[in-house]
Parts: C-alpha cells; structure tokens; sequence
C-alpha cells in the first residue's frame, strides 16, 4: 500500500535574496580579487539582487556606496528580522546563512 508522504521542497526565498545583494555588494568592493568558482555564479547572484531590489529597495540602494550604506543596512537587518519572525522551519542551512547575514549587517 502506499500512503502520501510529506515533502519540503525548496523554494528560493527572500532570505537567498538578501544574501545575494549582500554578497553582489562585495563583489562589487573585491572587483577583479573574488575567486573563480565564485565568479562563476556572477548573473545568477545579480539576477537575485535585482529581484530583491525591485521588492524591498529603491534602484540606488547599495552597501557599496558611501551615501547609502547606513539607511541601506538599517533596511536589510528590519527585513532579516521579519524574515526570522515568520519563518516556522528553519534547519541548519537556515541557521548558518541567518547568522552569517546578521553578523555581516551588524559590524
């Protein structure tokens, strides 16, 4: 006999977004100094960042610019808090990204 079975599939989330603008932001400071594995996923990481952007933050938004970077931080750690709040399963992966996005956001 065979009975359903619950799955969890994985779906991209505003947390991977979050993450993608953060490290666009860094790619952006490193420039040609970011290793080859990484650059690999160039597009895929600016195509989340966009998308993001065009959700949660005005076009000139960027933890890369001077002028913008502290309203710019403000707005990620509120956004990563409300992600936090209203996320019910959150596994290891979820731990390690939110950690390391919230020590980034905060020092």
């Amino acid at each position: 006999m065979s009975f359903p079975r619950s799955l969890v599939r994985y779906k991209r989330t505003d947390l991977s977004d979050i993450y993608c603008f953060i490290l666009d932001g860094i790619f952006q400071q490193l420039e040609e100094d970011a290793r080859d594995n990484i650059k690999l996923y160039t597009q895929d990481i600016k195509f989340f960042t966009e998308r993001f952007k065009d959700s949660y933050l005005s076009n000139n938004r960027s933890i890369s610019d001077g002028d913008t970077y502290a309203a710019t931080i403000n707005i990620l750690k509120e956004l990563l808090e409300q992600i936090d709040h209203h996320t019910f399963y959150q596994h290891a992966d979820y731990w390690e990204l939110y950690e390391a996005m919230k020590t980034f956001l905060e020092n």
